[in-house]
């Protein structure tokens, strides 16, 4: 088990965070979701979203490309119990530093809306349900790659994860776009839903990424659970 400096990483997320969100154009026409962000009076906020997508991007990669060993996660929880906090966050994987980024950066984004006097409206608080359901769809499928990764002697963890969210993300939305409520059922699997589905009624975004973001926390906190009880011989196949 190897205990990695997460210094170097946390810098390299606050770089492409600073220089995407600085010089990426508020304006790119990203989608009709985004592009609210994307007003005169919130260019800032525009710029923490692309900062948030970005850290997005990385946490993703970290994700699968580093490491994740069941003995590191018991260690990590046993640092936490015993109050060695200091040791339990210098040992947090990379993937655990870039959900908090870009939970930040989502935070401020929706902070910066709030302060830049865009109140009320369809488009910003349809910006704001965006946000928060993409916080949750990444704690989901973070929970859903731990799940098949902290079973004792697992070696294909990410296989059967990889497995489990293309089952998401493709079978489910094709078997739901043959109904009526496909929109909707497309809108519980991914607040993304929106912007691969250009069919989509944009009078129902706000209804429809408000329920998105009560679905993606939903399932994150049913997945949750059973990776932890995974991780500590709670629960077996």
């Amino acid at each position: 088990m190897k205990i990695m400096n997460p210094l170097v990483w946390i810098g390299f997320l606050i770089f492409i965070a600073v220089y995407f969100a600085g010089f990426l154009s508020p304006a790119i026409p990203l989608s009709e979701t985004v592009s609210q962000f994307a007003t005169q009076q919130a260019a800032l906020a525009s710029r923490l979203f692309i900062a948030m997508v970005v850290l997005l991007s990385a946490t993703y990669v970290s994700l699968f490309v580093m490491p994740k060993e069941r003995v590191k996660m018991r260690w990590l929880a046993t640092q936490f119990g015993e109050g060695r906090f200091m040791t339990f966050f210098g040992g947090l994987p990379g993937w655990a530093w870039g959900f908090a980024f870009t939970a930040i950066a989502g935070a401020l984004a929706i902070g910066q809306l709030d302060a830049s006097g865009v109140t009320g409206g369809e488009n910003v608080n349809s910006g704001r349900l965006f946000v928060i359901a993409i916080m949750g769809e990444l704690a989901r499928n973070i929970g859903i790659v731990m799940f098949f990764n902290m079973l004792a002697g697992q070696r294909r963890g990410d296989f059967a994860a990889v497995l489990s969210l293309i089952l998401l993300y493709t079978v489910l939305p094709a078997l739901a776009g043959a109904s009526e409520a496909g929109p909707l059922v497309m809108s519980l699997l991914s607040p993304w839903a929106e912007i691969v589905d250009g069919n989509m009624d944009r009078s129902t975004a706000p209804t429809f990424e408000g329920l998105s973001a009560i679905s993606m926390w939903v399932q994150a906190a049913i997945i949750w659970p059973f990776a932890v009880l995974r991780l500590m011989d709670g629960w077996r196949r």
